[in-house]
């Protein structure tokens, strides 16, 4: 089974979250996989992204409402500048990303026309705790 290791960000109408991260595909505080079918996916943790001195990656996600409708996004670099997100207005991922707190851990994975197939928060002891 892979460790979860994601870091996020997220608004919700008033505020955000955003972290920078150090690491590569497959280690590291922030991993994006992009494939050849336009799919991708990406782990990571806000703690791990918020304790490195590495401001060029990052992972936040983003949820937005207003009168009549809500939508959110998940986007990251990770240290090799790769870069992948996703988008949805589906209720129940709305409902996972409205629940990142600080330290939660983020996976998310996009389809071919950029939607959110999936997204992932996990709140978990492997994650180092956030740094001042």
């Amino acid at each position: 089974m892979l460790k979860l290791s994601v870091l996020a960000g997220f608004l919700v109408v008033t505020g955000s979250v955003h972290a920078g991260y150090k690491g590569t595909p497959g280690a590291g505080a922030v991993s994006v996989y992009r494939y050849t079918d336009g799919t991708g996916f990406v782990r990571g943790t806000l703690s791990d992204t918020r304790a490195s001195a590495d401001t060029t990656s990052y992972l936040d996600c983003i949820h937005i409402a207003y009168p009549g409708n809500r939508y959110a996004y998940c986007s990251a670099y990770d240290a090799s500048l790769t870069f992948g997100w996703c988008w949805t207005s589906d209720p129940a991922i709305l409902a996972v990303i409205a629940s990142i707190e600080p330290d939660t851990g983020i996976s998310f994975e996009w389809n071919a026309n950029g939607m959110c197939a999936y997204v992932q928060a996990t709140t978990t002891s492997v994650t180092a705790p956030k740094q001042p």
